[in-house]
């Protein structure tokens, strides 16, 4: 399920500057368009944690991709701009559900390292779906049906889940339930592992979601097309894909928060570049090399907050919760944020603020840390 949906969240991509230019609207537009689908995950992402402790992450996971599948099938067939972004946000909404429900079915009665591996096990996995999403996206667009790739995805998303209902529904009546607390979303901010773990996520995220925006249009304005935008971003989702799989074994001698702050630093050195080699070049070399490095600081981000929970008695679905609600935080502001410094300062502003962001943020997780670092 979660592959689907980041093929789904991903497909749009290429079809930005098409979809600017034949709706006439603004860059800030269009990256209320990218972010509106990351609003509805932080919206309900906290609350959604509450739910999955309660009735279980199998329920949970399986309505919010029925939801997820329907909303799609509405999107490939808006008709207006207006009609996007509610079909947007309600995928967004139903997101939520799939990403803290989903990794927190997956890592049920595991803790420490094991928990980890199944979680960042199975987000990357999920991950793989930024593979596919971009030429998927540009390969199924036609002059008559621009927006194909989504109908056929929701579709996809809908039959999966009946089938999954049915193949589990032994396994939903064995599942625990528990009563929430609300001291479970509240305690983990006592915990300076995941604080720093918090700010990697968010971080990460707002840069990363710069390569919808700032790099899909400023590639876009150089004539490249929609079919090499698709190989170009599908390229770095198998780089993020694989490099998030691979966090828990990067660099295992080093301190879990000075890995997450190197992360930081090269995500905004990458980020740079194009400011550097303001050429096609320059552009692709980001769109490849910022999720290869994204990758890692979600996997270094995401172990740093389920062990952060872990230590402070509180729950994996809270940790998984909390790991989604900042990764929309920064999904969702981010693409807002770059599409407006490209209309107000174009486009070497606009990679300035975005390298920017990570490379302060870096310095920052390593005084928090403090002598935690070894």
């Amino acid at each position: 399920m979660l592959f689907l949906d980041l093929v789904a969240y991903t497909a749009l991509v290429p079809l930005l500057p098409d979809l600017q230019r034949d709706f006439g609207v603004s860059t800030l537009a269009i990256g209320v368009l990218v972010g509106v689908l990351a609003w509805g995950t932080l919206v309900l992402g906290l609350p959604m944690s509450a739910v999955t402790d309660r009735i279980g992450p199998r329920r949970v996971t399986l309505v919010g991709a029925g939801i997820a599948g329907v909303s799609l099938v509405a999107f490939g067939a808006a008709t207006t701009f207006t009609g996007l972004l509610v079909a947007r946000l309600i995928q967004g909404i139903a997101s939520a559900a799939v990403w803290v429900a989903g990794p927190a079915w997956a890592a049920a009665g595991a803790a420490g390292d094991l928990r980890d591996r199944r979680t960042t096990g199975v987000t990357a996995a999920g991950m793989t779906g930024t593979v596919v999403g971009p030429g998927l996206g540009a390969l199924l667009a036609t002059p008559e049906q621009p927006l194909f790739a989504f109908t056929l995805l929701g579709w996809l998303i809908v039959a999966a889940t009946i089938a999954s209902l049915a193949a589990t529904r032994r396994i939903g009546r064995t599942e625990p339930t528990r009563r929430p607390r609300l001291r479970d979303s509240t305690v983990v901010w006592g915990s300076p592992i995941f604080v720093i773990g918090a700010i990697a996520t968010a971080a990460a995220a707002l840069t990363n979601s710069s390569e919808s925006v700032i790099i899909a249009l400023g590639l876009g304005a150089r004539d490249v097309p929609a079919t090499t935008l698709g190989i170009l971003f599908s390229i770095g989702g198998a780089g993020l894909a694989v490099t998030q799989a691979m966090s828990t074994r990067v660099l295992p001698g080093w301190a879990p928060e000075r890995r997450a702050a190197l992360a930081l630093g090269m995500l905004g050195a990458v980020m740079a570049l194009p400011a550097v080699i303001p050429t096609i070049g320059g552009l692709a070399t980001t769109a490849v090399g910022l999720p290869l490095i994204g990758g890692l600081a979600y996997g270094f981000a995401l172990a740093l907050i389920s062990r952060g929970a872990e230590e402070t008695g509180s729950t994996v679905a809270v940790g998984l919760a909390y790991w989604t609600v900042l990764w929309s935080a920064g999904a969702s502001i981010g693409p807002t944020l770059h599409g407006w410094t490209l209309s107000a300062g174009g486009e070497t502003m606009a990679i300035i603020v975005a390298a920017a962001i990570p490379l302060a943020l870096a310095p920052t997780v390593l005084r928090i840390a403090g002598g935690r670092l070894r």
